[in-house]
């Protein structure tokens, strides 16, 4: 019976057949819903336009109108009308003409009307208090009667005319009101000082909390605090799926997903409404995890850059699906419960989408990892390019060799700096598999520096693409298209990096990016507005951004090597979470200065740029197993001759370089360490 590894039987199925092609498919679409949450306070917390009717401008304008008509008006009634509903407007407006009709018409003539000027009058008892002086004559009781109809009409004349002009932005005729009300801003910006009466439309969670003016941050900090609940899912939940499978694990996501995001759309308390999003971007992290891993391995090694292609396709159109269901929805809450309840079908996504083999396989169930990947087989018709009887095996037999490599890397390095008399920079230990983690990356100056860079590399790219993405909604007359396009402008990035990546290389592509990226940016300020070349500026910004994230990844994972690796992906990855963060507090800038959060947002991928040209280039060259490979990228430039380039450590060439304190080169080749080894005893 014939041994095959994993990578041997997807050399002979296929790589990405027909079967792969289906199970991408269905997990792609758990990223579509994955940026309906990621990017839905957007929407949820859309500013609209408002008026503030200051609070000492009311006080005014219903003690003049006691003083002109010998009336107490009470602050309820005028407080009842400005927050009046459409038809109630309809209504004052309505009496409005009719009393003012009927004073012109009928007020001063006869008793009749002089009757119906005492009911009138005894109608405004709840809201106005009069104070008449009783009269036996019928002239007097005529005056009387006219004056309190005439006071009637025009006190209801006034209310009318303050919601008309609060809400149309017009002038009243009577000009009662001492200050005139603002729009879209505050007092002092403290939303205490002033009525809030908001433009009919969508309703989002500002008119539901009130958050406009000092309390605008709040909204803001629902999408930094999801970003959090991201940050601390990574921290807490990333073991999960290693643990207890792909599948499974992306099941309890996206079921944690829907339950905690469905139930944020139903409290009426603002913390309880973000603690319930925070618990939600714990999800979504363990759903990204789960997701991206799976997608990862159930494909050939040679497919897997079109299956992360793939996903950030994906997650582009989840963006404008967002925008385009936002469109027809007419309140946050409903929003929120269309956007949870497309998650629901994903639950069956276990049932669709078989476990990862190779997780299957680094659990000791190598016959079920054979069931599917003959599965894969039969579905690609490709059966019959596999042995009639084989085994699977586990592919990870080189661990224990690339161990001793690094072991003996260590010890040669001690013994060659007693032997030799100078002070040669040792590396602090072994590094095997016995590795320390991140404590590796920082003992080292270059280690230690390319660290650095990576950090806020990763930092600017989150930063700034999200920032980007929740400035759609200040872009342009219409916030969905804009949203829409802003998400849509992501897939010709997508295919740009394809396509220039393997042929300018990681550094050059990563750095063209952000500089292009940046300096659209940093034009919009000396534009201004929100115009049309403004909109094409940010979506330039957003197409850059969004490919240097995509090259962030794969350039990162080929220079960190393998031993610390995961750590320090994991590393970078926090530093991007801490990005999404701030992102959208940065945004609130532009109440600073107008488009002042753009100048910062260039300025730090420029900068991020031109620091990144201080990485090594990664194209065509093997992924460093330790951390000597990587002190190989440093030293490329010192090496004259051509066959001394650096490559993996086999075939005896020239496997890493080192410098002592006074910058000597001293050259390490694998034969000199394989005679190290071979003379331990």
């Amino acid at each position: 019976m014939k041994e095959l590894s994993i990578d041997e039987v997807f050399d002979a199925i296929g790589h990405l057949g027909q079967s792969q092609v289906l199970y991408l498919s269905a997990i792609s679409v758990v990223t579509i819903f994955l940026a309906f949450h990621m990017v839905l306070n957007i929407f949820t917390g859309l500013e609209p336009n408002f008026y503030c009717i200051p609070l000492e401008a009311m006080n005014t304008s219903s003690q003049r109108l006691a003083s002109l008509h010998g009336t107490v008006l009470h602050s309820s009634a005028l407080h009842t009308a400005l927050h009046a509903t459409d038809a109630e407007v309809a209504f004052l407006r309505y009496s409005r003409v009719n009393h003012l009709q009927h004073t012109a018409s009928h007020g001063k003539t006869s008793g009749k009307d002089n009757e119906d000027g005492k009911n009138d009058s005894s109608g405004e008892n709840e809201s106005i208090s009069t104070s008449d002086n009783n009269s036996s004559s019928t002239d007097s009781q005529t005056a009387n009667s006219s004056t309190v109809s005439s006071s009637r009409a025009t006190i209801v004349s006034t209310l009318t005319d303050t919601i008309i002009r609060t809400r149309a932005g017009t002038t009243t005729a009577g000009g009662l009101m001492t200050q005139e009300p603002l729009r879209d801003e505050c007092p002092n910006d403290d939303v205490t000082n002033c009525r809030i009466i908001y433009d009919p439309g969508y309703i989002s969670i500002v008119q539901e909390w009130g958050l406009v003016c000092n309390n605008k941050y709040r909204v803001a900090a629902v999408q930094s605090v999801w970003m959090l609940g991201v940050m601390m899912g990574a921290v807490c939940l990333a073991g999960l799926p290693d643990k207890y499978g792909r599948s499974s694990t992306l099941f309890v996501a996206v079921l944690g997903t829907v339950l905690f995001e469905g139930l944020a759309g139903f409290t009426m308390y603002y913390v309880v409404y973000v603690a319930l999003r925070f618990l939600g971007g714990m999800m979504a992290c363990l759903m990204i995890l789960a997701n991206f891993v799976l997608s990862q391995e159930i494909v050939g090694n040679s497919k897997r850059s079109i299956a992360g292609v793939m996903g950030s396709i994906m997650f582009s159109i989840g963006i404008a699906l967002l925008a385009a269901i936002a469109s027809y929805s007419d309140h946050w809450r409903e929003l929120t419960l269309y956007v949870s309840i497309a998650g629901m079908p994903l639950l069956a996504l276990p049932f669709l989408v078989p476990e990862s083999p190779r997780w299957l396989v680094s659990q000791g169930r190598v016959e079920e990892a054979q069931e599917v990947m003959m599965k894969m087989a039969r579905r690609n018709n490709a059966l019959h390019r596999l042995p009639q009887e084989w085994r699977l095996v586990d592919s990870d037999r080189s661990k224990k060799r690339d161990a001793e490599d690094s072991s003996m890397q260590s010890d040669w390095f001690e013994q060659k700096a007693k032997a030799g008399g100078k002070q040669i920079q040792k590396l602090p230990h072994k590094l095997d598999e016995k590795s320390t983690g991140l404590v590796d990356l920082l003992r080292h100056g270059y280690i230690f520096k390319i660290v650095l860079i990576q950090i806020y590399s990763w930092f600017v790219n989150s930063a700034v693409y999200y920032g980007l993405t929740m400035a759609a909604s200040s872009l342009g007359s219409n916030v969905y298209l804009s949203t829409a396009l802003n998400g849509i402008v992501e897939i010709p990035g997508a295919f740009l990096t394809v396509l220039i990546i393997d042929r300018l290389g990681r550094r050059v592509t990563l750095v063209g990016f952000m500089l292009c990226g940046g300096a659209a940016c940093l034009v919009i300020p000396f534009i201004g507005g929100h115009g049309n070349t403004v909109t094409a500026l940010a979506l330039i910004g957003k197409l850059s951004i969004s490919g240097s994230f995509t090259v962030a990844y794969v350039h990162s994972g080929e220079i960190f090597p393998t031993v610390v690796r995961n750590a320090g992906m994991g590393l970078v990855a926090v530093a991007a979470r801490i990005g999404g963060i701030v992102s959208p507090f940065i945004l609130m800038l532009d109440d600073v200065w107008p488009s002042l959060q753009y100048a910062l947002l260039g300025v730090m991928a420029v900068s991020s740029g031109l620091l990144n040209m201080l990485l090594p280039e990664t194209l065509g060259r093997a992924m460093p197993n330790t951390v000597l490979d990587v002190l190989a990228f440093r030293d490329q430039h010192k090496v004259t001759k051509p066959e001394h380039r650096y490559s993996k450590l086999e075939d005896g060439q020239l496997s890493d370089m080192e410098s002592d304190e006074e910058g000597e080169v001293v050259e390490l080749d694998r034969t000199s360490i394989l005679t190290h080894r071979d003379k331990q005893p």
